[in-house]
């Protein structure tokens, strides 16, 4: 786990509702250690995956990365992040869309020996550096377990009109309310008029 920094710091902390307070996140150590006494508490926490034998670094594994289109347009984009080698290798990734085409991201990922509170993906497109677009979705708080999560954003839209084509890059991060960075990476975004012949 590495703290908030480099691309999420660009696109995230805008982001956050001014309203929502985040209350003091307590440890793994410190969730064992209480009410120790209570029998059922204790084995409600080591369903969670928390228990005095387990690694106390919080830990979420993003497997799968899918780029999904509305209405079965284009067959789906899925990338495998199991491993830093496919995560450095996203740079090299070319998506190819149609201008003003909506999809959405999909994410496969588990989550380790503890509590993920707020966690979140933004992302942010560019253009000959300048930044044209970005979006931010709350995907939820979960408990460790060993099956991994599925959740998807809301639909996005591609952008479109006179200067909507050409080569863009994707930079996405996923962060939690503790302003943890748990993984980020960029691909490149190619834009058509129309969806290339499959």
């Amino acid at each position: 786990m590495s703290s908030s920094n480099g691309l999420a710091d660009d696109y995230v902390d805008d982001t956050d509702d001014v309203n929502y307070k985040v209350g003091n996140q307590k440890s793994t150590k410190e969730i064992l250690e209480n009410d120790q006494s209570d029998e059922s508490l204790q084995k409600y926490k080591a369903k969670l995956g928390l228990s005095k034998g387990s690694d106390a670094k919080l830990k979420i594994s993003i497997q799968d990365f899918i780029i999904e289109f509305a209405n079965n347009e284009h067959p789906d984009y899925i990338f495998h992040l199991d491993s830093p080698e496919n995560i450095a290798a996203m740079k090299k990734q070319q998506v190819t869309m149609k201008a003003g085409c909506k999809y959405r991201f999909k994410f496969k990922f588990e989550v380790q020996n503890d509590l993920v509170l707020g966690f979140r993906f933004a992302s942010a497109i560019y253009k000959g550096g300048v930044r044209v677009a970005k979006e931010s979705h709350m995907i939820g708080s979960f408990a460790a377990k060993k099956e991994a999560y599925v959740c998807s954003s809301p639909d996005i839209q591609a952008p479109k009109g006179l200067f909507a084509s050409g080569k863009f890059t994707a930079k996405m991060s996923f962060v939690d309310d503790d302003k943890n960075n748990h993984i980020e990476f960029q691909f490149c975004i190619v834009l058509k008029k129309k969806w290339p012949k499959q």
